[in-house]
């Protein structure tokens, strides 16, 4: 570990938030900088401070879900609707009894709503939910800037309650790092599992991109750091039966997507491949809902 001359420990600091200790001048001489890397700076800290507990995708979120699943936005029962917005709603009818939602009054079922992660309602009167634990937090730290498309930052609250503990299960089961960055999540019109809330995109790892797997302009050690990253991903997910479809720079997957009726599943082509070659894709099943 570094000190500077005030006896201060060293760390780098960057714009998401992040912080790696400086341990040796490498750490800052071979550190890239430019177009799509995250500015960062160095910054002294009391040799006894720690950086702060990075949230997880499991806490992400997780506020904007109490408080709209409780009332706490007026004293009745909320739900996000159209626009992400709270509009008042009734659990027993599944419809929303008006309000504001994107500036427009609503009243009745809405078609098209912001899957978060507030639990749908009954399909019927009586019909009972699974829960959908939320936990206070992973092990893995999730950031969520949408840093080289230009799009804006995925709203991780969007995001269905299954979507946010499995993508988690997957990232801290093997992952040998402290920090993902996740640049998408629910896309608001897309047609796809991004759509419905299911699906998350990932394009950097420590601060390294995912692209650099197959960058022939990095160094080799940062390919290979990559590739055991991509690797240890890939291995959780293809252990988790709830992961749908898992796509990255290196290849990837759809598994069946109804095991149980017999359908197959397929190695994703080339073009799949070449369409994901800066990022990881992880589609989660959706989960199903009792009925009586």
């Amino acid at each position: 570990m570094l000190f500077d001359s005030q006896g201060k420990r060293l760390w780098i600091t960057d714009e998401t938030g992040g912080f790696a200790p400086v341990r040796t001048h490498a750490d800052i001489q071979g550190r890239p900088r430019g177009n799509g890397v995250p500015d960062w700076w160095v910054v002294g800290k009391d040799a006894d401070w720690q950086p702060p507990e990075p949230a997880s995708l499991l806490s992400l979120g997780a506020a904007e879900a109490a408080e709209a699943s409780t009332g706490g936005f007026g004293g009745e029962p909320m739900k996000i609707g159209a626009g992400r917005k709270p509009q008042p709603y009734n659990p027993r009818t599944g419809e929303y009894e008006g309000g504001l939602s994107g500036g427009h009054a609503v009243r009745g079922k809405v078609s098209h709503e912001v899957r978060g992660p507030v639990p749908e309602p009954p399909r019927r009167a009586g019909a009972a939910v699974k829960p959908s634990p939320l936990s206070p937090g992973g092990r893995v730290g999730v950031s969520t800037a949408n840093d080289e498309s230009g799009k804006k930052a995925p709203a991780p609250g969007a995001l269905r309650p299954e979507t946010r503990e499995q993508v988690q299960k997957v990232l801290d089961e093997r992952l040998k790092a402290q920090t993902i960055n996740m640049n998408s999540g629910y896309r608001t019109g897309d047609r796809g599992k991004h759509g419905e809330g299911l699906a998350v995109d990932i394009n950097r790892i420590d601060g390294q991109k995912v692209s650099d797997a197959i960058d022939q302009d990095v160094s080799e050690q940062q390919r290979e750091t990559m590739r055991k990253r991509l690797t240890e991903i890939r291995g959780a997910a293809e252990g988790n039966k709830q992961v749908e479809a898992y796509i990255a720079p290196l290849g990837g997957y759809f598994s069946p997507k109804d095991p149980q009726r017999g359908n197959k599943g397929r190695t994703a082509n080339d073009k799949d491949v070449h369409d994901h070659r800066h990022h990881v894709h992880i589609t989660i099943r959706k989960q199903q809902r009792d009925t009586p």
